[in-house]
């Protein structure tokens, strides 16, 4: 080939290399756009934006010849992070089993993802305040849910058929052979049947606890309806700890404390200057912390509580805006200590209730451990 020809054909490689890098761009930027869009709704969907951003992060290098990285506050206090515990699952009693713990720990890599591939400031606000309204997505169905109740709540119990299936008064049935159950006439038909001897399931909530016991529908009396026929009386069942489409209602929390907490310091800078954008804002954010309410999850509630004085300090705000906050913070902390008495049925904080226990049994046995390996413990999971 002669050299224009030659010239010509290298042109026209660096333009098509340069029209598939700007198409990796892009698709980077979209990916970025479904993560934050996912995120408050579905743990797979985010996880799937994230690999398919990297992907493409990761193939506009190859493609551009250079690495795209951007220099940020954090970098050593990561690499600290991410080296410290390499170290300690080479160390640990059992690496092979430790060295699973190395996939969430490389969930670091989202945050340079993310300041990689965010071209501008504008976009970088546009995918910050999409996260922010995309948690709308999910608080209607809590606040819906709430309404109308999930399952039925015994109230009262006479000679009742159901004690057979170990439910009392308190509990919450959710489903009986496999049906939801609503109200009394939805309980009621779920129990009809002429197989006498045929085993019925009963889902129900005792306390925190989500059991399902099976027993025969004979024990069940074949005439009658309603209270007559079961010995109960019910009410919706409203004691639920709020998890819109998590499986977890602590995932749930943790998502909507860190989403309550971006909202409040768009509020409390006033990043919006339009009064009425900032007025929906305050209204999202008093939606957002009363769903994170509703879930009971004490950690979160009392971290988002502390964040906010924490923000408006910070901030440099007036005495009366830290006094607001300070407010805020108590009624935050008496909602959501009247949410968990009354849901969850245990003290806030007391020796008997199930999960203080398990974290005093944890740290009791966590405490000779570190004492014994200070710098890099036994292992990430090798206690199990």
């Amino acid at each position: 080939m002669n050299a224009p020809g030659a010239l010509a054909a290298e042109v026209l490689t660096l333009e098509s290399d340069g029209r598939f890098e700007r198409l990796l761009e892009r698709g980077t930027v979209g990916a970025l756009a479904l993560f934050v869009i996912a995120a408050p709704h579905s743990i797979a969907v985010t996880q799937a934006a994230f690999v398919l951003g990297l992907l493409m992060w990761i193939t506009r290098m190859i493609v551009a010849r250079r690495p795209l990285f951007v220099r940020t506050a954090v970098d050593l206090p990561l690499l600290v992070f991410v080296g410290w515990t390499a170290i300690s699952v080479a160390t640990s009693l059992d690496p092979m089993w430790s060295l699973s713990r190395m996939r969430g720990v490389s969930l670091v890599l989202i945050m340079y993802l993310f300041a990689a591939n965010v071209p501008t400031r504008r976009v970088a606000w546009m995918l910050a305040l999409a996260l922010m309204l995309s948690v709308a997505g999910n608080l209607w169905w809590t606040y819906l849910e709430r309404a109308q109740g999930r399952g039925v709540k015994v109230v009262t119990m006479g000679a009742s058929p159901l004690k057979k299936w170990g439910v009392i008064p308190g509990d919450t049935i959710l489903e009986v052979d496999g049906k939801a159950v609503h109200d009394l006439e939805s309980l009621n038909a779920a129990f009809e049947g002429d197989r006498s001897r045929e085993l019925i399931p009963v889902r129900f909530t005792h306390g925190e606890s989500d059991e399902t016991r099976v027993y025969r529908r004979g024990r069940v009396l074949r005439e009658g309806t309603g209270s007559d026929r079961l010995a109960v009386t019910i009410a919706p069942g409203r004691d639920f700890r709020a998890r819109a489409y998590f499986s977890h209602a602590a995932t749930y929390a943790e998502t909507l404390q860190i989403i309550a907490s971006m909202i409040a310091a768009w509020v409390i800078c006033g990043a919006l200057q339009n009064r009425k954008w900032a007025l929906w804002l305050a209204f999202l954010l008093a939606m957002t912390v009363g769903a994170l309410v509703q879930t009971q999850t004490r950690a979160p509630i009392v971290a988002f509580g502390l964040a906010l004085p924490a923000m408006v300090l910070l901030r440099g705000a007036g005495r009366r805006v830290l006094v607001g906050a300070g407010i805020a913070t108590i009624v935050l902390f008496l909602a959501g200590g009247w949410f968990i008495l009354r849901g969850r049925e245990v003290a806030l904080v007391h020796p008997t209730d199930e999960s203080t226990q398990w974290r005093l049994t944890v740290w009791r046995e966590a405490l000779p451990i570190l004492a014994a390996h200070p710098l890099f413990g036994i292992g990430p999971d090798a206690a199990k």
